[in-house]
């Protein structure tokens, strides 16, 4: 949603509501994030880890997130297990990435990859009391699986640009890229029309009063897809991911409390084709460079 639409649903000018967003953002209650497709940056595979440690969590989480692969990572209520999502090139990169440096961190107990195929856009509402609708059905997948066009070396410098800053301007990219401000915008226009970048609005869940969040591990019964849209249609859901290994589903919900995330938890567990929900309750999230899901 541009600027120029939040203030007009505001009855606002739109010299008002930039003031308004940018004392958000200067405070902290809200991010402007660009979301760019892993492959076009050469890192197709996307995956969630599943760590567990034999030492002080916090300690190891340090040590798990100094590396650059791990996008996020959050460590769970029972303080012995570490969430993390990573992006890298291909399949022999994650095994090294385990094998060779995950499970060799002093600390760490285990750890366990389960590989993402395909992510839903949800209809998470942020705690809000407001209708939306939740993506059509030929709209939902984020992560296909597939792989995207080359770019050249303008759209990544684009791309990364974004990353950094999604309220970046087309002045300000074209200076970047060495365009004309309309040739910038072209290129803006394209990379997101062709599904390759997506720019989201992030406010602070704890500003808006929700303090339970959980990653859900779901084992279905039947077609994993028709589960993961159901999911991604509850306005608590903020990704949902159909992955590799014991866990068919990946997701996460967001809620007030944790009487709230109970309720949901119970329309989960009553949805058709689920079999089984693991639930790992989040104590505090550790890195958040990004998240492809």
């Amino acid at each position: 949603m541009s600027v120029r639409r939040i203030a007009d649903n505001l009855s606002i000018s739109a010299p008002t509501a930039h003031a308004r967003l940018d004392k958000l953002r200067g405070s902290g209650t809200v991010r402007i994030v660009g979301l760019v497709d892993p492959a076009v940056l050469g890192r197709p595979v996307v995956a969630f880890l599943t760590i567990t440690v034999c030492e002080d969590v916090y300690e190891v989480a340090k040590r798990v997130t100094a590396h650059q692969e791990i996008l996020w990572a959050t460590i769970i209520a029972d303080f012995q297990t570490i969430l993390a999502q990573v992006s890298v090139a291909d399949n022999a990169d994650l095994l090294d990435l385990v094998d060779h440096q995950i499970r060799a961190i002093e600390g760490v107990d285990s750890a366990r990859a389960d590989i993402g195929l395909r992510s839903y856009s949800t209809a998470f509402r942020f705690g809000f009391d407001v209708p939306v609708t939740a993506p059509s059905q030929s709209h939902v997948p984020w992560l296909s699986g597939g792989t995207s066009k080359p770019l050249d070396e303008v759209d990544r410098t684009i791309l990364r640009e974004l990353q950094r800053d999604g309220r970046t301007t087309f002045a300000a990219l074209a200076e970047l890229v060495g365009l004309s401000v309309p040739a910038a915008r072209q290129r803006y226009l394209r990379l997101v029309e062709g599904g390759l970048l997506r720019i989201q609005c992030r406010p602070s869940i704890e500003s808006l009063g929700l303090h339970a969040v959980a990653t859900l591990g779901v084992e279905v019964t039947s077609s994993s897809a028709a589960v993961a849209q159901e999911l991604a249609a509850l306005p608590e859901a903020t990704w949902v991911t159909e992955a590799s290994g014991k866990y068919h589903i990946r997701a996460e919900l967001v809620c007030a409390d944790p009487t709230a995330l109970a309720r949901t938890l119970s329309r989960v567990r009553g949805l058709a084709g689920v079999r089984s929900v693991r639930v790992f309750l989040h104590q505090e999230i550790v890195k958040s460079a990004g998240r492809w899901s």
